[in-house]
């Protein structure tokens, strides 16, 4: 409930949390209460599942979207308990995640193929454990997830269905550096420090387009309405000469220094087309006084340089060839996640000890 609902990086989930606490009448019952615990303490503690996996003694199947507003939650419970359950739980459990978001997309649509297996998932695995059907669905692989291509090209990569063992699949972790020239170079940061500002105004934040919403336009939609702002900084590959393949979770390592004491750091993945369309992947933030620790919080001290880990989540997507990889750096993605406050400049470090990246698992035999 704080990490995937309410305070995703310690920011106030808004749109979600304010749009379904009214629609469901319980605002006026619940939403002081979470806002009176914006740190993870002993009333988030006694509402996280996934400290209770080793009490779980039965199989289960986890349900997920690559765009859904409980994408992580989904793939963290079914790895806790598939992995730490209780004796009748761990290692019978499945875990299912298709191109889909908690509702429709609102741009880019998947071809029909990506609707989800339901029937030989759970059906199966259902019919074993609760008739005693002898139907092998003990040997189903615990994991079936759909790799997104270019859903516009026929041609493409991807657009289809994996199986795997468990989570995530084997992959390689690899670095993209970000370049005081734009550019995001695998494997190769700048030569020299350098650094790159602009300044946040909580009056002006950048408008949400698309992502893991609930009330707000969903999925994988262009973001190039918002990459023009000043206060975006853009890092983008050379046309990919080959495709790559990106299945598991996404962190940004920042370096980064503020005006401020405490402020936000949000990150983009993009997917850029050959006509341009920079279409979101997945997106993170993180309040800088949770930069360390959820449960205690700590100020910045204003122009000192400080490591943040952002988490963006997870995804399968296959970056075409004749396609662009994009990262979008800013400190603010509203009404997706509550502004912070105050007005600040950021800088974003680059090059040397403080060299800012992405960090992608690409899959075996992906480049």
């Amino acid at each position: 409930m704080y990490s995937q609902a309410a305070y995703q990086g310690g920011v106030w989930r808004k749109s979600l949390l304010e749009g379904w606490l009214t629609l469901t009448k319980m605002a006026d019952v619940n939403m002081k209460t979470f806002r009176d615990h914006p740190n993870y303490d002993e009333f988030w503690a006694e509402l996280n599942p996934e400290a209770q996996a080793r009490r779980v003694n039965a199989p289960g199947v986890f349900i997920g979207g690559w765009y859904d507003i409980f994408l992580q939650g989904t793939i963290n419970s079914f790895v806790a308990i598939h992995n730490n359950g209780g004796p009748n739980a761990r290692g019978r459990c499945r875990l299912i995640i298709g191109p889909i978001a908690h509702g429709e997309f609102n741009e880019l649509k998947y071809p029909p193929n990506s609707r989800l297996p339901l029937a030989p998932a759970d059906l199966r695995l259902f019919d074993y454990w609760l008739k005693g059907q002898d139907n092998g669905a003990e040997n189903d692989k615990a994991v079936q997830y759909y790799v997104m291509g270019d859903p516009t090209d026929a041609n493409a990569p991807g657009n289809l269905w994996r199986q795997a063992d468990n989570w995530p699949p084997p992959a390689e972790r690899t670095a993209f550096y970000f370049h005081p020239d734009g550019r995001l170079v695998r494997g190769t940061p700048p030569d020299k420090k350098q650094t790159l500002s602009y300044r946040y105004d909580p009056n002006d934040p950048v408008p949400t387009v698309g992502g893991q919403n609930l009330l707000l336009p969903k999925g994988p939609m262009d973001q190039r309405k918002v990459e023009s702002r000043p206060d975006v900084l853009l890092f983008t590959t050379d046309v990919l000469n080959e495709p790559i393949e990106v299945t598991g979770r996404i962190h940004a390592k920042l370096y980064v220094s503020s005006d401020r004491p405490d402020t936000d750091f949000t990150v983009k993945l993009t997917d850029v087309y050959p006509g341009g369309r920079s279409m979101l992947v997945t997106d993170g933030i993180l309040r800088t006084r949770f930069r360390d620790s959820f449960e205690q919080p700590e100020l910045m001290q204003p122009g000192q340089v400080y490591e943040l880990t952002v988490d963006l989540w997870s995804t399968s997507l296959v970056f075409n060839k004749g396609h662009r990889i994009r990262v979008a750096v800013s400190s603010s993605n509203s009404p997706r996640f509550e502004p912070h406050p105050d007005m600040a400049v950021q800088t974003v470090c680059l090059g040397g000890d403080r060299a800012s990246y992405l960090s992608l698992p690409i899959l075996d035999g992906g480049d």
